[in-house]
């Protein structure tokens, strides 16, 4: 019986480049820029996004309350009976 013993070298060539040598060491000044540009550009399309949805939202319930004032208004015409002064317009 023979063991084989047999010694690995690891050199940087060897480690795969998606692997950090030195995953301790801050982000380059190029990397940083490219980080805060795409989160900029993140927080400008949800800024966006968000805002055309209050206007949506907003124009929704505008369009609801004049619903509703419309409808208040025909009840209130349909059941007038006369005896009482008529309710002003918008009350």
């Amino acid at each position: 019986n023979t063991s084989h013993s047999t010694l690995v070298t690891i050199t940087p060539s060897s480690i795969s480049p998606s692997f950090p040598l030195f995953p301790f060491l801050p982000p380059s000044i190029a990397e940083q820029r490219v980080r805060l540009s795409a989160d900029e550009r993140r927080r400008e399309y949800y800024d966006e996004q968000r805002d055309e949805f209050e206007n949506y939202v907003e124009e929704e319930r505008d369009e609801q309350d004049e619903r509703t004032r419309e409808k208040t208004e025909q009840w209130r015409e349909f059941h007038y009976d006369g005896l009482y002064p008529h309710y002003p317009r918008g009350w």
